[in-house]
């Protein structure tokens, strides 16, 4: 089987720092934002678009460790083509 080389070390740091925001953004939101988002006294509508903005940087922070993986173990120039 073939296995995954490390051609930059450099992405897979931003990578697993990527993935340690995410998870470190998540866990705060579900526990110190949506609870008092819950209980305050905001419409149903505007409670739903903090919720969205508090969670599109979570997955934002997802998608690009995982095209920083993608750039670690592809080279510079094949990095490009499963990224596009």
């Amino acid at each position: 089987m073939n296995r995954l080389k490390i051609h930059n070390y450099y992405y897979l740091a931003a990578a697993v720092l990527s993935v340690l925001a995410a998870l470190g953004h998540a866990v705060y939101t579900n526990q110190l934002i949506l609870p008092q988002l819950e209980v305050s006294d905001l419409e149903k509508l505007t409670q739903d678009a903090n919720f969205m903005s508090w969670h599109l940087s979570t997955s934002t922070s997802v998608v690009s460790a995982i095209g920083l993986f993608i750039m670690t173990i592809y080279r510079n120039r094949e990095a490009t083509i499963p990224l596009v």
